[in-house]
């Protein structure tokens, strides 16, 4: 059977499977959500059963993983495609028009906590190897699924077991739909990622809370220090006053300039979608040079003090806020965590610093005029051709450290070809899938493996 035919035949099945997917509440940092990981992570197993592919699962000190793989093909290559079945906690209950875990179709858009991010776009590829394999062709190369439980925690455990079974990993290229369209609609390329740092700062300027009407104005508030601490991170063109922090930072070529410039932006509709009154960042850089091609520090949280109901007339001795770096290339995660540490173990104005680390990931850059290229090309093929537009060809702000880590303990590189939207709202209330994006986004898949099989080569246009 032709495989469009297939896959016009089934959408609607592929669609009521990923509803039940979604359904399931694999939130990977609650502990009380460890039978849903294993049952999200056996769904899949399931399925790989049924269409007789060979599977593993991983297990790890946290979640488990999954690996599936299909029969090598002689003389094609090898693509190895990542997802991730764990999601983000779905708070704020009431903010939700549906509830998170009893997904919805409207206006042909699937809502439901990790609808986007990031089962859908993982199960689209699932749906596209079926329809290949349904279509009673040999398949045209041999793909390797590998699906992980602990994404949204930072992958602690999947840089073991890419060293335990580095063999069984073997590809020549990576697959990851992870990200969303630079603009909505528009079929999107990323080449590049930011890294990560994330830290927390915890301060203490007195032995204990004291009497805010005995004591006030007497002893030093941590809330009011750490107030100020925050506030003289950056100057008054907001860049970070910290020493070091702009080390390795790449400047922006010239060919990278050019595909920018082809990026359509509307600054009105990009401060709309976020709600502010105006829009900030480094003075001498664009918006959308500020979020793919400048490093940032962020606050991302910070307490302290009496945090119940009603009022509680205290001077707080203790104070906490919660911080995260975005890098480019070539900054280091090592290198900016450590002048992170330095300038603010060095404010001992404020009172007793303690700085503890958490987790982090570098940038990703791959080069989009080097010798991989032509695997960009077959990709921005398919897309077209799903989509009937040409593609864009652009970074990406967000940071998956993985990525890094394929390259680094693996030796491969990465593709990135999100079909989120940038408004799916993932992380947050009201989390959806354009059902739109899932259609075409299957349909690429199937165009990407039969292109990879190919020997014929296919000219990429970018503009």
């Amino acid at each position: 059977m032709n495989w469009e035919t297939y896959l016009d035949q089934h959408e609607g099945r592929f669609l009521s499977r990923l509803i039940e997917l979604v359904s399931i509440p694999s939130v990977s940092t609650d502990p009380g959500h460890k039978a849903d990981m294993q049952r999200a992570c056996e769904w899949f197993t399931r399925w790989a059963d049924g269409l007789g592919l060979h599977s593993e699962i991983w297990p790890t000190e946290g979640h488990p993983s999954l690996f599936i793989e299909t029969p090598p093909v002689a003389d094609k290559p090898v693509l190895l495609i990542y997802g991730h079945y764990d999601v983000q906690p779905a708070e704020d209950r009431e903010l939700w028009t549906h509830q998170p875990f009893e997904p919805q179709v409207s206006d042909d858009k699937l809502y439901g906590r990790g609808a986007s991010d990031n089962k859908g776009q993982i199960w689209l590829h699932c749906a596209a190897l079926e329809t290949l394999l349904a279509s009673g062709k040999p398949l045209p190369i041999q793909v390797k699924l590998l699906i992980e439980g602990e994404e949204e925690v930072g992958s602690p455990n999947l840089p073991k077991l890419l060293t335990q079974h580095k063999e069984q990993l073997g590809a020549d290229l990576v697959l990851v739909s992870d990200t969303s369209t630079a603009v909505k609609g528009v079929p999107t390329l990323h080449y590049s990622l930011r890294g990560i740092v994330i830290f927390e700062v915890h301060l203490q300027v007195a032995g204990r809370d004291v009497h805010s009407g005995v004591f006030g104005g007497t002893s030093p508030n941590a809330i009011h220090r750490m107030a100020q601490l925050v506030s003289r991170l950056h100057d008054e063109n907001q860049r970070v006053v910290i020493d070091g922090f702009y080390d390795g930072v790449l400047p922006i070529d010239d060919r990278e300039k050019e595909l920018l410039a082809r990026v359509p932006f509307d600054p009105e509709f990009y401060q709309g979608f976020i709600g502010c009154s105006e829009l900030v960042g480094e003075v001498g850089f664009t918006t959308n040079e500020r979020r793919w091609f400048r490093p940032t520090l962020d606050c991302n949280g910070i307490g302290g003090g009496f945090q119940g109901d009603g009022s509680k007339t205290i001077v707080p001795a203790r104070a906490w806020a919660k911080f995260s770096a975005r890098l480019v290339p070539d900054q280091t995660v090592e290198h900016v965590e450590d002048c992170c540490r330095r300038w603010f173990e060095a404010q001992t104005w404020a009172g007793k610093i303690d700085f503890r680390s958490d987790h982090g990931g570098p940038p990703y850059l791959l080069d989009p005029y080097g010798p991989l290229a032509t695997y960009l090309e077959k990709a921005g093929q398919a897309l077209r051709e799903s989509f009937g537009q040409t593609p864009l060809l652009v970074r990406h702000g967000g940071a998956i450290p993985i990525v890094s880590q394929f390259q680094t303990l693996l030796g491969l590189s990465t593709v990135l070809m999100g079909f989120g939207s940038p408004d799916d709202a993932i992380h947050s209330p009201n989390e959806k899938f354009e059902l739109a994006n899932f259609r075409r986004g299957i349909r690429t898949s199937v165009r990407f493996l039969n292109a990879l099989g190919s020997a014929a080569h296919q000219h990429f246009s970018i503009g």
